[in-house]
């Protein structure tokens, strides 16, 4: 089951195509492609048999997850959840926080 992010804002095609900025991420962050998400009590449990692993996310960790379809730098994903949570700045340092958490749990590629 994929999450499904029904946003009220969308990146133009132009500011989908801005390259990754240098640092953590060689081109943008993506998930791994198939991943088990199921809703649970204040977020979403992720389940991967094949390394019998069970994570929790809560709902920011799910939604930023879900923006990692490679398509969105870490600089655009932050943006992105300034506009959802109508946050005064963008929350980049959280988001590459999430994105070290998301890599390091090997949910990411």
């Amino acid at each position: 089951m994929q999450i499904q992010v029904n946003a009220p804002f969308e990146l133009q095609e132009e500011e989908r195509r801005k390259p990754a900025s240098s640092g953590l991420w060689n081109g943008n962050p993506r998930h791994l492609e198939d991943l088990d998400i199921s809703p649970a009590d204040d977020g979403y449990m992720i389940y991967r048999p094949e390394q019998d692993r069970l994570t929790f996310l809560n709902s920011t960790a799910a939604l930023i997850l879900e923006l990692c379809s490679g398509e969105n730098s870490p600089e655009q994903i932050a943006d992105l959840l300034m506009k959802a949570y109508s946050l005064p700045e963008a929350p980049l340092s959280d988001v590459r926080d999430t994105l070290k958490q998301l890599r390091a749990e090997g949910l990411l590629q």
